[in-house]
């Protein structure tokens, strides 16, 4: 599968026919969209891409555009180039629908930090075949001020092995009410829900019901001051696990939020 890069114009107003690109490689889309405002901009849709392997492959390309409502990747499974998708859809003030319906590995550093940063009529995301985050940063500010986001999903995500991958992914997402990471058993690096929910106003559940004695490797900072600025929200633990990180700094202080109930009560994991 070559690399296919398309013929773009930057800030050009109509999108070229994106139905035969199968793989984005270096700064294929860099800035290619940035700021444009033609209401022929409704809906991207990228229907046969399935990689985006290549540096700032899509940094900033559609970024400040008023005007997009919808985005789809119906068959991206990759995205490992760094900055791949970085700012990506920044500011998109329309965007309420984003489908990631196959993506199962993220592993660039920074790939899609502030992809969605003040989309913030963006309602829910789901990443339903996520099972692996690798790169650092991968979501740093991914979803910060979408302050209309009530559904976020990972459903099948197993692994996050990079350092701040998730740091402040929804802060200032005033909508979100509960976030569940059902599969999540791998968070072995320093520092990877930092911030994470920061002033996440209305967040009241937290869930790792699939963490495991074994899930942490030699860290235990990875919740640092996920809850800073949310008041009242319960995290929800494996009952076994209250052994284990139960006297650590984060937890005890309840990742930095007021009035944080921390209970182990999830069934019991190996």
């Amino acid at each position: 599968m070559g690399r296919f890069y398309i013929p773009i114009v930057k800030s050009q107003k109509y999108l070229p026919d994106l139905s035969p690109i199968r793989e984005i490689g270096d700064s294929a889309l860099y800035y290619a969209f940035y700021n444009v405002g033609s209401p022929t901009l409704t809906t991207v849709n990228f229907p046969n891409l399935i990689v985006i392997s290549g540096l700032s492959g899509c940094h900033y390309a559609f970024a400040n555009n008023n005007s997009i409502t919808s985005v789809s990747f119906p068959k991206l499974t990759t995205l490992s180039g760094n900055n791949a998708m970085t700012n990506c859809f920044y500011n998109c003030s329309s965007l309420s629908s984003v489908s990631f319906p196959l993506l199962s590995t993220l592993s660039g550093e920074y790939s899609m930090s502030y992809c969605f940063y003040n989309c913030f009529s963006l309602t829910s995301v789901s990443f339903p075949k996520l099972t692996t985050i690798s790169g650092g940063y991968s979501l740093y500010y991914c979803f910060s001020d979408c302050s209309s986001l009530i559904n976020l999903s990972f459903p099948e995500l197993i692994t996050i092995s990079a350092q701040r991958a998730l740091s402040n992914m929804c802060q200032n997402c005033s909508s979100l009410t509960s976030v569940s990471f059902p599969k999540l058993s791998s968070i072995n690096s320093a520092m990877i829900l930092w911030e994470a929910f920061y002033n996440c106003s209305s967040l009241s559940s937290l869930s790792f019901p699939a963490l495991k004695s074994t899930s942490f490797g030699n860290n235990s900072r990875q919740f640092r001051d996920m809850l800073r600025g949310v008041t009242g929200c319960t995290v929800h633990f494996p009952s076994n696990l209250q052994s284990v990180i139960g006297s650590w700094e984060d937890v005890v202080n309840g990742f930095n939020g007021t009035n944080t109930v921390v209970s182990f009560d999830l069934p019991s994991t190996s």
